[in-house]
């Protein structure tokens, strides 16, 4: 058996990694016989000689079968050829969107050399930590995966290195927050090491010794407390609409919704000294936070670039993170005051600032340090569009508390990786377009490799990337599997769900069409479906870019759980991981062995118009008829007719079957999903997302809260005109492509 990156593979031939030229389809060569007898009867020794013999001469016929076609591989590639390509309709009848998931030999065995004894072994050297950037295992992984890649025949490898100066707590000075009344402390927490650390582990580091907020300043502040809600710029005017000011005080925040940096530069622009950071149990349960407890003391980090990155963003005031428990202490000293008991929700948290003579004084010590973060690229080009390229990542590290699945992924982007090395150096595949394989570094200081890799490179991925595909926390439960993509890459993942077995059964038809049907499975794919401090979020927000993800789930969010679900598929010879990767893959392929990109551009604009028609119906009702999208409305009615009269014309282009018929048609496909990125005060957003359940945009539930307290719905309108002007712009670049 052959060793790779920790775990053991199938038996191949052996590869002389130095000379991919000189390789040819792999010989297998079989040797078998028996002895003549005289007798006329047969004896038992001799039929069963004679029944090996049958068997190895059926043996032969499979092997040389095999042989054959690989003969016929080499061929059709000396030739120029690329083989089974064909995922074109061959009819005018067959639907320009649909296609075929090409099931010949080297994509099948691609996708099933990755296998779950693979991650047993790796997760049984390993262990099951998350680690941080520094840490032993974190070192340990850098280092087997460039010695990985080197060893395969990829076209590029890249190893993309920053230093980062941060800060993080530091290990012989915790960070304080005391109440004082009078000049008198009369309670004072202080942010020791949690439980849920264990300080010593190869997988961290001393900086993570005790709760903090990454990137914060030290310093010490001494003010007025006020409630910010989740720190949005709408909480924060509706904490100023009560006649609450900010400037000048420390302001109690809910984590989730956002990342942690928005939230405090939303506070800082409006003049807060401080920020104090806590977790809700259901905003944790949905950010997937496995050490949530009401005593429990997060991490958190604050890092971005705004102003399409040309601009770094860290927190120039004191932060610092609080249990649940320690938020409600220091909410029963806001001062609440009768007339304010009737606004709605948490309204009420902000009526006043705390009680008279009660202050709040912050202490953080955090210390600076540098951070060598690396990300690791394995580019193999596509043979025909070699500009363009699918991404599969994962991250290397991550935030303490919040589990990623690191080593698990790291062992599937590992066997990723030899899988197309094996294919493309023995069967000569090589994908229509390219694929990059990466390995992300710093996931845990606010995704601080990938967002440095965009600022490099941002130009070349809005002209070249077509999809990204995320190989982290892809099993948290066991019930069933749930797609988080965008749209157009929604019936790409039903259709490949459908095709693949169900790892409790073996039988095809995943436990997701027993629950869903048709389009329901996959529209609104992105419902609550990612974390606002994901890979997928990045991508997603900055560039639009088509994303893939799927994730077995239980049927409840309660019960979800990645350092639970690790432990479970771990007995079960990690199957389910197993299974989603098999998904992810087999999707991955449908899109790089096609020369039409099977992206859906009728369901992207079908998804928009669904949610824009369902958030006008909730302002109208909060509003009461004072506010519609009704000029977005009529733009997004066009945008799905153009998309249809678009997907009609070329089909007809397709059944010509002209090569820049299919290039302008995936030019198309690829850039849409980018006109629909807005920019406010510098901080980009996909408009249309996230979505709440019953389909409308999460924002419009913001105006509707802040419209009923303000009796003004001017921030509504605002949003109205920006995305008019965006649904302006895509529906001209359909038109004119058209």
């Amino acid at each position: 058996m052959a060793s790779h990156g920790g775990y053991t593979l199938a038996p191949t031939v052996d590869e002389p990694h130095s000379s991919p030229e000189a390789a040819g389809p792999a010989k297998v060569e079989v040797y078998g016989g028996g002895r003549s007898s005289s007798k006329k009867c047969l004896s038992l020794p001799v039929f069963l000689l004679l029944a090996i013999a049958v068997a190895v001469m059926f043996l032969a016929g499979v092997l040389v079968g095999f042989y054959i076609s690989e003969v016929r591989l080499e061929d059709e590639y000396e030739a120029g050829k690329t083989p089974s390509k064909n995922c074109v309709p061959k009819s005018r009848n067959e639907d320009i969107e649909t296609y075929r998931l090409d099931n010949v030999m080297f994509h099948n065995s691609l996708v099933y050399s990755i296998r779950g004894e693979n991650v047993t072994e790796f997760v049984q050297k390993y262990g099951t930590d998350d680690p941080v950037v520094g840490s032993d295992i974190e070192a340990k992984f850098s280092e087997l995966i460039y010695e990985e890649f080197k060893k395969y025949s990829f076209d590029r490898l890249e190893v993309d290195e920053h230093d980062i100066v941060m800060t993080s707590a530091n290990p012989a000075q915790p960070n304080r927050l005391e109440i004082i009344n009078a000049n008198t402390t009369i309670k004072e927490m202080v942010f020791k090491n949690s439980q849920k650390i264990i300080s010593d582990s190869p997988s961290t580091t001393p900086e993570w010794k005790h709760p903090h907020v990454a990137f914060s300043p030290k310093g010490e502040v001494q003010a007025n407390l006020v409630y910010g809600h989740y720190g949005r710029k709408t909480d924060l005017s509706i904490v100023q609409a009560l006649n609450v000011e900010i400037k000048n005080k420390i302001v109690l925040m809910r984590l989730g919704k956002l990342t942690v940096a928005e939230k405090i530069k939303n506070a800082e622009d409006l003049g807060a000294v401080g920020v104090l950071l806590y977790w809700e149990q259901e905003d944790a349960r949905h950010e997937l936070v496995d050490s949530f407890s009401s005593s429990y003391v997060p991490f958190a980090s604050a890092f971005m670039f705004t102003h399409d990155f040309q601009k770094l963003y860290v927190p120039s005031v004191p932060c610092q993170t609080i249990s649940n428990d320690q938020a409600k202490t220091l909410m029963s000293y806001l001062n609440i005051t009768s007339n304010t008991k009737t606004q709605p929700g948490w309204t009420v948290l902000v009526a006043n600032n705390t009680r008279e003579n009660v202050s709040v004084r912050l202490s953080v010590f955090n210390k600076k340090s540098m951070k060598k973060i690396k990300n690791h690229i394995a580019t193999i080009l596509g043979s025909e569009e070699t500009d363009h390229y699918v991404i599969v990542g994962a991250p290397r590290s991550a935030l303490p508390g919040q589990p990623q699945d690191v080593v698990v992924s790291t062992s599937l982007l590992l066997q990723l990786a030899y899988s197309i090395h094996h294919m493309h150096f023995h069967n000569h595949w090589r994908p229509y377009i390219g694929i990059k394989i990466v390995s992300w570094g710093g996931a845990e200081y606010s995704n601080i490799g990938l967002l440095h890799y965009l600022k490099t490179y941002k130009p070349l991925l809005e002209a070249r990337a077509v999809a990204y595909f995320d190989l982290s926390q892809l099993a948290i439960g066991s019930k069933t599997i749930q797609i988080q993509s965008t749209p157009g890459l929604g019936k790409l993942l039903a259709d490949t769900i459908a095709n693949l077995p169900d790892p409790k059964t073996g039988d095809y038809n995943i436990p997701s069409a027993s629950h869903k049907e048709g389009r329901e499975l996959y529209e609104n794919s992105l419902v609550n479906g990612y974390s606002s401090s994901s890979a997928i979020s990045v991508f997603l927000q900055h560039l639009g870019l088509q994303l893939a993800h799927v994730q077995y789930q239980e049927y409840t969010d309660v019960n979800n759980s990645v350092t639970s679900m690790s432990a479970v598929d771990h007995v079960h010879h990690n199957k389910y991981h197993i299974a989603a990767a098999h998904v992810l893959v087999k999707a991955m392929l449908g899109i790089v062995d096609c020369k039409l990109l099977p992206i859906n551009l009728l369901d992207t604009a079908i998804s928009i118009n669904t949610s824009l028609h369902k958030t006008s119906e909730l302002l109208m009702t909060c509003s009461e008829n004072k506010t519609s999208l009704s000029s977005a409305l009529i733009l997004s009615d066009d945008l799905v007719k153009s998309s249809r009269e678009f997907q009609n014309d070329a089909n007809s282009l397709i059944q010509k079957n002209k090569l820049r018929a299919f290039a302008m048609i995936s030019n198309v496909k690829m850039f849409l999903d980018r006109l629909f990125i807005m920019t406010n005060q510098g901080i980009s957003h996909h408009f249309a997302y996230p979505t709440l359940q019953n389909g409308s945009i999460e924002i419009a539930t913001e105006f509707c809260l802040l419209g009923k307290i303000t009796k003004v719905w001017s921030t509504t309108h605002e949003w109205e005109e920006q995305v008019t002007t965006i649904l302006s712009r895509a529906l001209a670049f359909l038109q004119l492509k058209s």
